[in-house]
């Protein structure tokens, strides 16, 4: 499973796998279209699965269902990452949510 593959380093790191004959999970938080895509030209090996990795019970069901479409998980690459582009004296509820998701998403995630 790559997480964050449909663009980037991700994306990069999918299509490699794939072409080395691995079957791929490509997790998608926001690029769906760009995930199914790159399943798609993987092959029948692949798959794209959407979650927002900031929610447990996404990164859950997340699991559940490449183990359901794969029968296990043998390697992780904990490659989804976002970040906040705003000054810091710019403390408003947004940004202190935008901040927090940075945090779920980039720390608490691969740990779930």
């Amino acid at each position: 499973m790559v997480t964050g593959a449909s663009r980037g380093i991700g994306a990069v790191i999918a299509r490699t796998l794939g072409t080395a004959g691995a079957r791929v999970a490509l997790h998608f938080g926001h690029g769906q279209a760009a995930a199914e895509t790159i399943a798609q030209e993987i092959g029948q090996g692949a798959a794209a699965f959407g979650a927002n990795l900031a929610k447990s019970e996404d990164v859950e069901r997340l699991w559940a269902d490449v183990c359901n479409k794969f029968g296990r998980v043998d390697g992780l690459v904990n490659n989804a990452g976002i970040a906040v582009e705003a000054p810091l004296s710019a403390t408003t509820e947004r940004w202190l949510a935008a901040w927090q998701s940075t945090i779920d998403v980039n720390l608490t995630a691969p740990g779930l």
